[in-house]
């Protein structure tokens, strides 16, 4: 798993965004590449990534309003570290547009030549309040207040809220997202399922092993017919219309 992320995902990426939401998606990435689950929530590996306690993560945040390098030195230090063919360390750095100019010159030699196997994520609220050398080279995604509303209705809608949730919101957000081809969204909604469901399944009634089921077969069906450019909401849509609810 960690070879497929060195190989399509860059070594360093800055995400933009409310730290909130983006605290939350830098660490379900995380949980998806490290726990052998795929990214459950729920294990012991899930768990100690979500509390930023695991052995293959560093989550660095300034002490006061901008970083100093002493609270950098942890990160060069790990860093020093050869890590073995199969395995990722990600240092996750948030609130990068309170790193002063000393601080990030004395990242750019890291960020431009990274060892094997370590990834860093740089969190911000505003890209442009990022010093130019450090997003010059990063990744950037900006996730616009659409982008990360969808997010919350795409956790909400196909995994824990199923039952329970409005599914009007989830449609009048669909409206004013943009990106919505990623098949990344429906390898997690199908890993939640999957992980969640399937070994419990026995401890189940038989109305609601039913349930489960067709909610799993429903979306495995949806890789049968994956959204073509443009098509993404109409995708998403019907996904939702089919899936059964209380």
């Amino acid at each position: 798993m960690a070879s497929e992320y060195k190989k399509f995902v860059p070594t360093t990426q800055l995400f933009v965004g409310s730290l909130v939401f983006l605290e939350k998606h830098v660490l379900r990435l995380v949980q998806k590449e490290i726990a052998s689950c795929g990214g459950c929530s729920r294990c012991v590996t899930c768990t100690s990534i979500e509390t930023k306690q695991h052995s293959s993560l560093l989550w660095l945040s300034p002490s006061k309003r901008n970083y100093t390098i002493d609270e950098l030195e942890q990160l060069f230090y790990m860093s020093s570290f050869s890590l073995g063919d199969n395995q990722s360390f990600f240092f996750i750095i948030n609130r990068a547009d309170d790193l002063s100019a000393a601080c990030a010159n004395r990242l750019l030699k890291l960020l431009e030549e990274p060892p094997r196997g370590y990834f860093f994520i740089l969190l911000a609220q505003r890209k442009d309040a990022v010093i130019e050398t450090i997003r010059s080279r990063s990744h950037i995604t900006i996730f616009s207040e659409a982008d990360q509303q969808i997010e919350h209705l795409w956790h909400a809608f196909f995994t824990t809220q199923l039952q329970q949730g409005d599914p009007l919101l989830f449609l009048q957000a669909l409206e004013s997202a943009e990106e919505l081809e990623r098949v990344e969204h429906l390898d997690a909604i199908v890993n939640y399922w999957q992980q969640q469901y399937l070994h419990t399944l026995d401890e189940k009634n038989q109305l609601e092993q039913v349930r489960i089921l067709s909610i799993i077969d429903i979306l495995m069906n949806a890789y049968k017919r994956l959204p073509m450019p443009g098509s993404g909401k109409i995708f998403w849509k019907n996904l939702l219309l089919q899936l059964p609810r209380v």
